[in-house]
């Protein structure tokens, strides 16, 4: 009964999450969209454009999520072993918690980019611009979360032993928990850029190659998660035994969890380089190599992640 119910519940979890994600990252861009206007009337056409690309792009996890709820609800395969429930919970894990963090932090940069046109209404293609690329990031872990979750989908009802039910279980939680910490420090970072962008119009191309390397840098912990779940899902369980499948979910605790405070972190420092940037932007190359150099030292916490749980999926 309890097993029926948390395969319920987890069953709904891949639209619940993101929905909630969707709703309330929408009404922030709304609230901005609408302050904006009121502070500059004669570009509510610009903004108002902002207000349904980034409308958009946030509804992208509620769909992701609506289809990988739908997939399950409507197949018919019989339950043939328990394994189906953790499979689902794993499912809800990889494009629910994902697409809850893309979804409700992907608003900042279209609040910032409102804001920005207000004071440079005569530069907004170049700041709409700016927005499609980081919000466009920002949503890359839910489709990374999605990807996971058709591949669980597959194994779902082929799953036959407890070991095999961590396995599945193991590796929703690695992208799930590993699409947390960065996607925040995405978020941060994608705020300050469009913000900054309505300073000074000259600091367009600096900011848009700088844009570039910190979010693949930022980005690259997701990519780690998406590695480990992966190096899970195809892990040989020939003779394995219980302590394999509670080695997979340690290495997926211990990947998800290592990015948390690097990927924010990122996001901080690479935010208050391209506030230095506008400021200075006679050393925008200089500001440019420092941060490289922070984010690179920042990333390192997530390698060592990466390392131990590569271990225990392969050693344990």
């Amino acid at each position: 009964m309890i097993l029926m119910l948390i395969g319920s519940i987890s069953l709904i979890l891949p639209i619940i999450l993101p929905g909630l994600g969707s709703a309330l990252g929408q009404a922030k861009i709304n609230q901005a969209a609408l302050k904006a206007i009121d502070i500059q009337p004669h570009a509510s056409s610009d903004i108002l454009r902002i207000n349904f690309i980034g409308s958009a792009i946030s509804e992208t996890a509620a769909i992701l999520g609506t289809i990988m709820s739908i997939m399950i609800l409507f197949d018919t395969t019989s339950i043939a072993h328990v394994g189906v429930y953790y499979a689902r919970l794993s499912i809800a894990c990889a494009v629910g918690i994902s697409g809850f963090v893309s979804a409700y932090f992907s608003a900042a940069p279209a609040q910032s980019a409102a804001i920005a046109i207000t004071r440079q209404p005569f530069f907004s293609a170049k700041i709409i611009n700016m927005l499609l690329i980081t919000q466009t990031i920002i949503m890359t872990p839910n489709i990374f979360g999605f990807l996971i979750s058709l591949l669980i989908y597959h194994y779902m009802f082929i799953i036959n032993t407890d070991v095999a039910s961590l396995q599945v279980l193991a590796a929703g939680l690695a992208i799930g928990l590993g699409s947390i910490g960065p996607t925040i420090g995405l978020s941060i970072f994608a705020g300050s850029i469009c913000e900054n962008m309505g300073i000074t119009r000259k600091a367009y191309s600096a900011l848009l190659t700088f844009t570039f390397l910190c979010c693949a840098i930022i980005e690259t912990p997701i990519i780690f998660s998406l590695i480990v779940s992966l190096s899970i899902l195809t892990a040989p369980l020939t003779h394995a035994t219980i302590a394999k499948g509670i080695a997979f979910i340690a290495a997926a605790l211990c990947m998800g969890i290592s990015t948390f405070a690097g990927g924010i972190s990122a996001g901080k420092a690479s935010s208050a380089a391209a506030h230095s940037i506008v400021l200075q932007l006679e050393h925008a190359t200089n500001i440019s190599r420092l941060t490289m150099i922070i984010l690179a030292l920042l990333d390192t916490f997530a390698i060592y992640g990466l390392m131990i749980a590569m271990m225990l999926i392969i050693l344990v």
